[in-house]
């Protein structure tokens, strides 16, 4: 199966992107993007497909999704029906990695966990507990206070050298090409001007 091309905007003004989604299920939609993803399900069992990676997830489950690298999950079952399932997703850069890296030394132990993400990472259950107590806090704090908090996590993360490889190396991944990039510049035109009338012309020229 042709995984997807998604194309995730990161707002204006921040670094990095906070995708808070509540489900009745978890559809599969197999994708791929440039950007790492860190995700983090609550209340909800299912399978996760990664790469070559097939797998069942449990509540709580956390995994680092390298870039480009073809990845869904899906879910039917939530473990408290009054309450919807709860995927809370992470994206950022290599580049927004290694600005941080180059500029604060303390922060470079991001940079070999950004290397160790490659075929995604599944972290230990207690690496996961810990950080899911921070994430869960993301969404409830100022735009400003939300980076240190992630920053903890990511640290965290980077210390938690039992964390298991979910793909093989068997897999190529997807590498962005000259088109996707040039319809990148455009879907991020249309993101951001949504509210607008947008001339065709426009876009052409984008």
């Amino acid at each position: 199966m042709t995984p997807l091309y998604e194309q995730v905007t990161i707002p204006s003004g921040q670094s990095w992107g906070l995708l808070w989604r509540e489900l009745e299920a978890i559809p599969f939609i197999w994708h791929y993007h440039p950007q790492f993803e860190l995700t983090l399900t609550v209340n909800a069992r299912g399978q996760r497909y990664i790469g070559d990676h097939l797998g069942n997830f449990e509540p709580g489950d956390l995994v680092l999704v390298g870039p480009n690298l073809p990845h869904t999950w899906s879910a039917s079952e939530r473990i408290d029906e009054t309450q919807p399932m709860l995927a809370v997703v992470v994206w950022f850069s290599l580049e927004w990695i290694a600005q941080l890296a180059s500029v604060l030394p303390e922060l470079h132990s991001l940079r070999q966990l950004a290397q160790r993400a490659g075929p995604a990472l599944q972290f230990t259950p207690q690496a996961a507990a810990r950080s899911a107590a921070m994430l869960l806090q993301l969404q409830a704090l100022p735009q400003a206070q939300r980076l240190p908090l992630l920053l903890n996590v990511l640290l965290d993360l980077a210390g938690d050298v039992q964390a298991r490889p979910l793909a093989s190396g068997a897999r190529k991944l997807i590498a962005a090409d000259g088109q996707q990039k040039r319809m990148a510049a455009v879907l991020d035109h249309m993101h951001l001007h949504f509210r607008e009338e947008i001339a065709l012309e426009d876009l052409a020229q984008r």
